[in-house]
């Protein structure tokens, strides 16, 4: 549960090409975790340790400090007709003009930034 005070395991992250990660088992699913990093802070000129919820969640806990983990294909998270979107029994409907597009870009360097 998210509202844990302490971790039940900590893991240390390997880096490969830029990116860090851990693998884990399948139990992890509906599961929780937050991020733990030490960066050195140009402001304070010290380093910090920063607990925080992964830039790259794609799910998160109701307050946002922990990152879910959770199985994008499980029919439980999909919305009504996802796996037949764009079939013939349920068409997309089409694009008028391209300006009724809205399109937003946030990249994670700019939100997160001190």
């Amino acid at each position: 549960s998210p509202r844990d005070s302490e971790p039940v395991e900590v893991l240390d992250m390997a880096e490969t090409g830029g990116v860090w990660g851990v693998r884990g088992p399948a139990s992890w699913v509906n599961t929780y975790y937050q991020l733990e990093v030490t960066v050195f802070n140009p402001w304070t000129l010290c380093t910090e340790v920063s607990i925080a919820a992964d830039p790259y969640s794609r799910s998160l806990s109701a307050n946002g400090e922990h990152t879910h983990i959770l199985d994008l294909s499980a029919p439980e998270h999909k919305p009504q007709a996802w796996d037949s979107l764009g079939t013939t029994e349920c068409p997309k409907p089409p694009l008028e003009a391209f300006t009724d597009i809205a399109v937003y870009e946030l990249h994670v360097r700019d939100f997160s930034a001190l």
